[in-house]
């Protein structure tokens, strides 16, 4: 996942939620945020390509982040995710 940036796109429902691209930014570094209004319905169709989704758990996840520290612990799952989708890909 190192050689591509991860794009992000986040949708606040034709406004209804509000959204805060900068703090998604920071918590995603070096992701390509972008925001739209309807990905839903009427700017979908400017992102639709074939997609793959993979949602991961890692078991003991909630303790490593409790024993060692939130910059260890996000080192660890940035880690897996990678080998992950190198595999993946």
């Amino acid at each position: 996942m190192a050689d591509r940036p991860l794009k992000i796109l986040i949708c606040s429902c034709e406004d209804t939620m509000p959204l805060d691209k900068s703090a998604v930014e920071r918590g995603c570094r070096g992701a390509n945020v972008l925001t739209t209004r309807q990905l839903c319905r009427a700017e979908l169709e400017k992102f639709r390509r074939n997609v793959t989704i993979l949602f991961t758990d890692i078991k003991g996840s909630t303790s490593y982040f409790e024993r060692y520290g939130d910059a260890a612990g996000l080192l660890m799952v940035s880690t897996c995710n990678n080998a992950i989708g190198d595999i993946v890909r």
